[in-house]
């Protein structure tokens, strides 16, 4: 890597100089061999995507294999959408040039080391990812989590029968949070503390480090939170 740099430095250096010496005659072929250089030359997207997709490719097999592996381990999966990758899938529509998306969000489900077991590119409807949550029937579940609880507890209970099924905290913080109307002192600092009524004694970073307290724990911690 420091031998590209320094020689990529050179280059450049070597183009700047001949350009301040002769400024009214720049070296077209100079210029020529710097872009057409396998090293310097700028890839367009599609050369860019298609490197990813190569690079997919050839490690799918062991993607897959690592996923399977992953599957094997913990009683417990979340299961969560995220906006922030799909929103950048899609193409460019003629006529206008507007940008449409392909996919509405990234379906994803974690064992309890938030290890990646299974994910999807999809629309926000169960049923377009309801095979995903079914290849973990074979691990042994005690609960699943989820983004969406009100909603989805249903579907995902008739796939797994007598299994709990349980909103996720970070969402569940996030709905009360979000009911404080913004732009005080007050909401600043609700929004900022009370993530910490789910937090062990002595846990007192912004990130747990401590395992979720018990019930009983929560509830006075609530209460404390409330005075």
């Amino acid at each position: 890597m420091l031998f590209f740099l320094n020689f990529f430095s050179v280059h450049i250096w070597s183009v700047s100089l001949f350009s301040r010496s002769s400024p009214s005659k720049p070296d077209t072929d100079l210029y020529d061999r710097f872009y057409r250089d396998m090293l310097y030359s700028f890839p367009c997207d599609d050369n860019l995507i298609n490197i990813f997709l190569a690079n997919f490719q050839t490690k799918q097999a062991y993607y897959e294999a690592v996923t399977k592996k992953h599957a094997m381990h913990g009683k417990i999966i979340t299961c969560d959408h995220t906006f922030k990758v799909s929103k950048y899938i899609g193409a460019s529509r003629g006529g206008d040039n507007k940008f449409l998306q392909q996919f509405h969000n990234l379906f994803i489900v974690l064992n309890d080391k938030c290890e990646i077991i299974s994910w999807q590119l999809t629309a926000t409807v169960f049923n377009k990812i309801k095979s995903l949550p079914e290849q973990s029937r074979e691990m042994q579940i005690s609960k699943v989590i989820v983004d969406n609880y009100c909603k989805v507890r249903a579907q995902y209970q008739l796939v797994f029968a007598g299994i709990q099924v349980k909103q996720d905290l970070f969402n569940a913080v996030q709905r009360i949070t979000k009911s404080i109307p913004k732009g005080t002192e007050f909401s600043k600092k609700f929004s900022k503390e009370f993530g910490t009524i789910f937090q062990n004694n002595g846990d007192c970073d912004m990130a747990r480090k401590l395992p979720t307290p018990a019930p009983e724990d929560i509830e006075t911690n609530l209460n404390n939170f409330s005075k």
